[in-house]
């Protein structure tokens, strides 16, 4: 049986697959984000986006864009706070 964690997770997935004006670039993003999103800090993840370009094979350029389209389209919620990394967070519809 799955927790709500991962019923979160995979809600979100399909909440990205079913945004039709979607990058496919993006969608590659949010399922490599889904691997680095941590239960144990209310579901933010801690990584660059040199992590998910190498992860991915693509430029970090690629990774820069398809995050954006992520948060403009409503998918994913950025934090900057120093010193840490960049934060991120998937949104629920």
């Amino acid at each position: 049986m799955s927790d709500s964690f991962t019923n979160d997770q995979f809600k979100w997935l399909r909440q990205v697959a079913a945004d039709r004006g979607l990058h496919s670039s993006a969608a590659c993003v949010a399922i490599a984000l889904g691997a680095y999103f941590n239960r144990k800090r209310d579901g933010w993840a801690w990584m660059s986006q040199d992590t998910i370009a190498r992860d991915l094979s693509i430029s970090v350029r690629t990774v820069r864009y398809a995050m954006s389209d992520l948060v403009r389209r409503g998918h994913l919620i950025t934090s900057r706070d120093q010193p840490l990394p960049p934060q991120h967070q998937k949104t629920g519809e």
